[in-house]
């Protein structure tokens, strides 16, 4: 019996691919800010999903609210400085199942319900 070989999934040459502009202001942002740390903390993991998984992604994973919350934080869009879908868009499960569960905003805003549609598969 042959096992099926599971996918690859090839992450960018990098954590985070941007400019020094955007590096300057991202060091801007993290000093100037005030507030709870894990906040920030996941501003910052936002920002690395995003260029890794696509921007489209965030959306699966948070509400457009707290993207646009870590967005501000930031100082940067991150569909200024990400893909839409990245290298490894396909390791979440929503992503995949769009084609055959719905469209990408009826997933998003729960209007066809996707089990685990946040959840990253190998």
């Amino acid at each position: 019996m042959s096992k099926t070989k599971e996918p690859e999934f090839d992450p960018l040459p990098n954590l985070l691919i941007i400019d020094s502009d955007t590096e300057k202001l991202l060091c801007k942002s993290i000093s100037s800010y005030n507030g709870q740390l894990d906040v920030l903390e996941s501003a910052l993991g936002s920002l690395i999903i995003s260029q890794q998984f696509g921007s489209k992604v965030l959306f699966m994973v948070h509400s457009r609210t707290t993207v646009n919350k870590y967005q501000k934080i930031l100082g940067l869009k991150f569909s200024d400085i990400s893909e839409p879908i990245g290298p490894l868009a396909m390791k979440c499960r929503g992503m995949r199942l769009i084609k055959t569960a719905g469209s990408y905003w009826e997933i998003v805003k729960n209007k066809v319900k996707v089990e685990r549609k946040n959840h990253a598969d190998k």
